[in-house]
């Protein structure tokens, strides 16, 4: 397992200069290919202080999905924004979206990123509440595994988990390996689950999750992002 903090994580402008941005971990493009984004996958946390539009991003696809506050995000053409905030569920989007963000008077909002290369990889987050001593989700673990995922992470957005020998305070990044045992709650947690995989095995992966997310309330809610999606404004 690795552990990443996102205090350690030096902070980088925006493409377009309206936020920044720290990079927790990411899969850079293979040494040589020339199409598409410089990643693979990349896992960041956004830092949103003022109005503005988003980067605009071709080629990628993207999850977002606040942790501390919240945004009103306006996608063209139908002009409507739609309030995202810190306990609600994932919005999948395409880059080349590039909404227009409206902050509330109160101030900022600082939101987790999932960034995957179209047509390299695909994946899935979700936003889970575990109670004290639970586990995260075997069936969707599971599930995430048997189509092939390659890369399982979760964020801690609240509370604590004890992972192997090591104990997760908010603020952290948990990327796990096939063999590492679920991590359990310390009390109540809120965190946000991520899969990354091949397009065709996290398209599968998706499919499963978003059958599995059907079935839950509450703070278990998914975004799923399979190859080549159909762009769609937050609803």
């Amino acid at each position: 397992m690795r552990v990443v903090v996102a205090a350690d994580c030096l902070p980088q402008p925006w493409a377009n200069g309206g936020g920044t941005t720290r990079d927790l971990a990411l899969e850079a493009q293979p040494r040589g290919a020339s199409d598409g984004p410089a990643f693979d996958w990349r896992l960041s946390l956004a830092d949103i202080d003022r109005d503005g539009a988003f980067s605009r991003l071709p080629g990628v696809d993207r999850v977002f999905a606040p942790v501390e506050g919240s945004v009103a995000l306006r996608f063209a053409p139908s002009g409507l924004a739609d309030l995202h905030e810190a306990d609600g569920p994932p919005l999948a989007f395409d880059g080349e979206a590039s909404p227009e963000a409206r902050l509330p008077s109160s101030g900022r909002c600082r939101a987790l990123n999932l960034m995957l290369a179209r047509g390299r990889r695909a994946g899935s987050m979700r936003r889970v509440t575990l109670a004290d001593g639970a586990a995260l989700d075997a069936d969707w673990s599971r599930g995430v595994s048997d189509a092939g995922a390659a890369v399982h992470a979760c964020w801690l957005q609240r509370g604590r988990l004890a992972a192997g020998d090591r104990v997760l305070e908010a603020g952290m990044l948990l990327v796990l390996d096939p063999e590492d045992a679920a991590p359990r709650a310390l009390g109540e947690a809120l965190l946000l689950d991520v899969a990354i995989g091949p397009p065709g095995a996290a398209a599968l992966s998706a499919q499963a999750c978003a059958a599995l997310a059907a079935t839950t309330t509450g703070a278990d809610r998914a975004a799923h992002l399979t190859p080549n999606p159909t762009p769609r404004t937050p609803s």
